[in-house]
């Protein structure tokens, strides 16, 4: 009788606070990680009534039933350890070259995230090969051997079905998947420790245009997103970087893109910008998690790294970025903004049109794209 009111006073205290974060994110609390990390109170009630009545036996049928949905998966299954003897969760790679980092992580944590809330144990069969991160990803996590997480696991794989088209093509970062149990960005910082210490910039800016500037699942952001995001943190001693992906030289399109976010970013904030060559993925990623402010396009890469950003990040509300549905995720802000497919040459002629608005910025970020027009 005394306590009771005590914990529900503490709640009533924390879920305000936490509210307003989120409402900050702009993000959905309802996909939110850490509010079933834990037990409710009510739930936590009811699972300790129900294990009193229930059988291991029953408690792994509901396992087994609860996970229908995220199987079959191209790149995980459930087997039996031949040393254990317990059921547990391989994780089997892609072939490296086949897809890119941020693709690989998606597979890698989507497998995590069924052992996490499935109890199970997780093995990868021949490690995390991808160059730069060879087994610095975990190989082997023992399973809690816990039943209470299940109901959470039924939701997440019924929410990201692997027979979704994109998730069959092993995008499993386009819902809200078993992902969202992992410790992202104590996965990811821990594995990009070793390109550490990196000049630390106020902002990094992910440039991603070569590959995905005329891709029909991608988009080209308007600098209004830019400009959303970086407000609240820039004053003119700020030095902003922008990483564009290393093959946007090979792309007039992308380099003139890049010349006008740079003149837009100068005239609108008088800050210093650099453009950072590409180096490894190692080092790249490291260089954006290590920055104040990260800033990411339209990319898996971005997605993941924005999740495991210990400082502010910002993500464009899109589709491949868990279906659009705005998860609270780590320090993620969600940004609604403008989307733009460079399908068409006057989308590339009249350039200054959609990426920037009011006349002085237009004057300053027109580089004659038409001339970069079709894209090679």
């Amino acid at each position: 009788t005394i306590v009771w009111p005590w914990i529900c006073t503490m709640v009533l205290l924390v879920a305000p606070l936490t509210a307003g974060v989120e409402d900050k994110k702009n993000c959905d609390r309802a996909l939110s990680f850490h509010r079933w990390t834990t037990p409710s109170l009510p739930s936590l009630h009811g699972m300790l009534r129900r294990n009193g009545t229930t059988t291991v036996k029953q408690k792994e049928e509901e396992r087994r039933d609860a996970i229908k949905k995220c199987l079959p998966a191209y790149n995980y299954y459930i087997a039996r350890d031949p040393v254990s003897q317990r059921p547990t969760v391989f994780f089997n790679q892609s072939k490296v070259g086949e897809y890119g980092l941020g693709n690989h992580l998606s597979q890698y944590f989507q497998a995590r995230g069924v052992a996490t809330l499935s109890g199970l144990p997780f093995k990868a069969v021949h490690g995390f090969t991808f160059p730069g991160f060879e087994d610095r990803m975990a190989t082997a996590v023992p399973g809690s051997g816990s039943f209470h997480l299940v109901p959470q696991l039924k939701r997440y794989c019924d929410l990201c079905p692997s027979n979704r088209v994109l998730v069959d093509e092993r995008w499993f970062l386009v819902c809200p998947g078993t992902w969202m149990a992992v410790d992202i960005p104590a996965e990811i910082q821990q594995a990009v420790l070793t390109a550490r210490p990196l000049p630390t910039w106020d902002a990094v800016i992910q440039l991603r245009c070569s590959d995905s500037h005329t891709h029909p699942l991608y988009h080209m952001l308007t600098f209004d997103f830019y400009r959303t995001a970086l407000m609240p943190h820039l004053n003119r001693s700020s030095a902003v970087a922008i990483l564009p992906d290393p093959k946007n030289i090979f792309h007039p399109f992308c380099v003139g893109l890049q010349k006008a976010l740079v003149a837009a970013l100068k005239v609108t904030f008088g800050v210093k910008v650099e453009i950072l060559k590409s180096s490894s993925l190692h080092h790249d990623m490291a260089t954006m998690l290590d920055s104040k402010v990260f800033v990411g396009s339209v990319s898996t890469l971005g997605f993941w790294t924005a999740i495991a950003h210990l400082g502010t990040a910002y993500l464009p509300v899109h589709v491949i970025h868990a279906g659009s549905r705005r998860p609270c995720v780590g320090n993620v802000h969600w940004i609604k903004t403008e989307l733009v497919q460079i399908n068409s040459k006057s989308n590339a002629e009249n350039f200054s049109d959609w990426f920037v608005d009011g006349p002085v910025l237009k004057q300053v970020s027109d580089p004659g794209i038409q001339r970069f027009w079709p894209p090679r």
